[in-house]
């Protein structure tokens, strides 16, 4: 479905919004992740002693890859 002229417009909006609030966003999003993977690794070594390896990669703000474990 091809959007209308209106539609287009909304889009392009919507869009400046979420890349102005991407910093914050980012931020957040990595608060929750690293939450979510401790319990997520306790849960599992509770239930059935697996151990669990969370690898995440991003790019560097000189467009390096940086990446954790």
């Amino acid at each position: 479905m091809i959007p209308t002229p209106p539609q287009r417009s909304k889009q392009g909006e919507t869009l400046i919004l979420w890349q102005h609030g991407t910093e914050t966003t980012g931020r957040a999003t990595e608060g929750k992740g690293w939450k979510f993977a401790c319990e997520f690794s306790k849960a599992m070594w509770k239930q059935c002693g697996a151990r669990v390896v969370v690898m995440v990669a991003w790019k560097g703000a000189v467009g390096d890859i940086m990446y954790g474990l």
